[in-house]
């Protein structure tokens, strides 16, 4: 059976069943034909339609919807399916350019079919294309009324079937892709069930370089690869790159939410604490009216007073569990434990300040010797003015 005659054969109806908007990127796992037999030759014209994607790679012997929504792109489509249905798929370099020039295409690109072309209600098409043949864009022809280019056909070489390299790269592509499947929340799980029941290796990995989400660059370099050995050689290294990024990303999002569960249970607990010391009398309602309490009892300036009740209002909205209430509870205990305007009769008695001092104090002669002459000034004197000398 040909590779035509394969198509034919896909249900239509199955195909009416995509998603009705696709916005470029795959929402839908693509259909990948062909086995591990040598593909049927293709006939690619030297000049064909150019298919501009924005945002997809299609891939030989992948069957790939793609949404057409430039003017340029949607006439192109619909003139091309009157004809033979043979264009080829190019992507752009940047995704954000609304009208590329050939300059903004990548070189490498792929022949293909369309099978069906999808009515939009927002006007746009979703294209069915199969992927036949991997092509080079050698020259753009002609830009107007859309691109079309001189291309030569890029034929992957491949692998003896009983190569060990390539059936453990094969298995191996196949284990990391199905463990990224699991861990991904992001991933279709019905693509683990179409890996596990594709038994081509050549299928195996055109639907995981079609399926998995991996970036522009990425799929394009595996469909630049020189044949089906490099292309797996160099998807296994992409798929253990993603698989390390994947449990990252799992392992850090684990953490933050280990982390903002415990928050959550502290504060739930705080609020506990707080609503039992309250009813016992004994929380930070209790606290405040305290300090209340003894700032009422003090005789400090009026400019302190303002001042405490501005902090201690501060201190009523902050929730007991951070940790600023108790820096704040500390400022305000230290303003209601200075002295103030309370002051007490000094004792000027020098030999009764030198008991003192020696009773406290064991050696310190200079330091006592000091105090003294500093008592003894105020005695003479009968306060601690005095003129400022200066030198000259």
């Amino acid at each position: 059976m040909s590779k035509k005659d394969k198509i034919k054969n896909i249900d239509m109806d199955d195909l009416k069943a995509l998603p009705d908007v696709l916005d470029g990127r795959h929402h839908v796992i693509p259909i990948v034909t062909g086995g591990d037999e040598v593909l049927e030759e293709v006939n690619v014209p030297e000049v064909l339609p150019i298919l501009t994607l924005r945002s997809s790679v299609l891939f030989p012997g992948a069957i790939t919807p793609i949404t057409v929504g430039r003017e340029k792109s949607i006439r192109l489509v619909r003139e091309v399916n009157e004809r033979n249905g043979l264009l080829g798929a190019v992507l752009q370099r940047e995704s954000e350019v609304e009208d590329p020039a050939p300059d903004d295409m990548y070189k490498v690109g792929t022949a293909a079919r369309i099978i069906k072309i999808l009515e939009m209600p927002n006007g746009n098409l979703t294209v069915i294309l199969n992927g036949l043949e991997k092509i080079e864009v050698k020259e753009y022809v002609s830009t107007e009324p859309y691109f079309q280019a001189s291309v030569t056909p890029l034929r992957d070489s491949s692998p003896d079937v009983k190569s060990l390299e390539f059936e453990a790269l094969v298995d191996s592509i196949r284990d990391i892709a199905l463990g990224i499947i699991a861990i991904s929340p992001d991933m279709p799980k019905e693509a683990a069930f179409a890996i596990k029941n594709i038994d081509s290796k050549r299928g195996i990995i055109n639907f995981i370089c079609s399926n998995l989400e991996l970036s522009d660059e990425d799929r394009q370099s595996l469909l630049e690869s020189p044949g089906l050995l490099a292309r797996a050689r160099k998807l296994l290294e992409i798929l253990v790159r993603e698989q390390q990024l994947v449990e990252l990303k799992n392992e850090i999002q684990s953490r933050v939410k280990q982390e903002i569960d415990k928050q959550q249970r502290d504060y739930y607990l705080q609020q506990q604490m707080r609503t039992i010391q309250d009813e016992l009398g004994e929380g930070a309602d209790s606290e405040l009216e305290g300090l209340r309490e003894k700032a009422s009892k003090k005789n400090w300036p009026k400019e302190v007073a303002e001042l405490f009740e501005k902090e201690i209002t501060k201190l009523e909205r902050l929730n007991p569990a951070v940790a600023e209430y108790s820096v704040q509870v500390t400022y305000l205990q230290l303003m209601l434990e200075l002295p103030w305007n309370d002051v007490t009769q000094d004792n000027l008695d020098l030999k009764c300040a030198r008991e003192q001092l020696d009773h406290d104090h064991f050696g310190l002669d200079e330091v006592k010797e000091r105090l003294l002459e500093h008592l003894a000034v105020i005695k003479l004197k009968g306060d601690l003015k005095s003129p400022i000398l200066c030198l000259y």
